[in-house]
C-alpha cells in the first residue's frame, strides 16, 4: 500500500504459495471484530469505531432486512479476509442489480489465492439469485481489475461517480453475465 490510496500494491508476479485448508464461509456476528480490524487495516482504535456498523449490518443481513451477503476467509482458525456482495437499487449513476462490493485480505496473507477464492464463493452465491453481476473499482486499483478479469468481468464504463464510495477515486464499472455452471470463465473452481 502507499500513502496515496488504500489499495494493495500492484505486483502481478508476486504470488506466493496458496494456503492449504482455507475455508470461505458466511460471516457470523462473532466475526465482527475480525472484519473491523481487517477493514481498519490493523488499526485497533479505528476498528473499534467500525464494529457497531459491521455488527448492525450483519444483524440486518441475518434478519433478511438487507439484501447482502458477507463472507470471511479463515486460515488455521483465524479470519484473514472478508468480502461482500449486495443488491443495489436506485443509486445515482449505477444500474440496479447485484454487486460484488468489497474484498479485503490481511497484508500478511495477500497474493495467496484468498481474494480469488472469496470471489468464486460470492459468485457461486450470486448465481442462485441473478444472471448478471456488477462490480466497480477505483481506476487506480489494478489488483482488483486483474482479479475480476480472470472471472470474465467486462468493463462497461469509466469515470463512474459512486455516491456512497468511501475512497472517492474515479471508478470503473464492470459486469459479468453467467453463462455456465461455474463462476470461473475457464470453468475451473478455486
Amino acid at each position: 500500500m502507499t500513502e496515496d490510496h488504500p489499495f494493495a500494491a500492484y505486483d502481478p508476479e508476486g504470488a506466493r504459495a496458496a494456503l492449504s485448508g482455507l475455508i470461505i464461509r458466511a460471516a457470523a456476528l462473532s466475526d465482527t471484530p475480525y472484519i473491523a480490524l481487517i477493514d481498519a487495516q490493523e488499526n485497533e482504535a479505528l476498528a473499534k469505531t467500525y464494529e457497531p456498523l459491521i455488527h448492525g449490518e450483519l444483524e440486518r443481513i441475518a434478519s433478511g432486512e438487507l439484501a447482502r451477503y458477507t463472507a470471511v476467509a479463515e486460515a488455521d482458525g483465524h479470519v484473514v479476509g472478508y468480502s461482500r456482495c449486495g443488491l443495489i437499487e436506485g443509486a445515482e449513476n449505477l444500474p440496479d442489480g447485484w454487486y460484488l462490493n468489497g474484498l479485503k485480505v490481511k497484508k500478511a496473507f495477500r497474493r495467496r489465492g484468498i481474494g480469488e477464492a472469496m470471489t468464486t464463493h460470492r459468485l457461486d452465491w450470486l448465481r442462485e439469485r441473478t444472471q448478471l453481476v456488477y462490480y466497480f473499482t477505483a481506476e487506480i486499483n489494478p489488483v482488483s481489475m486483474d482479479l475480476h478479469h480472470k472471472f470474465g468481468f467486462e468493463e462497461l464504463e469509466r469515470n463512474v461517480v459512486v455516491p456512497f464510495d468511501r475512497v472517492k477515486f474515479p471508478q470503473r464499472l464492470f459486469s459479468l453475465r453467467f453463462t455456465g455452471s461455474s463462476a470461473r470463465k475457464d470453468g475451473n473452481r478455486v
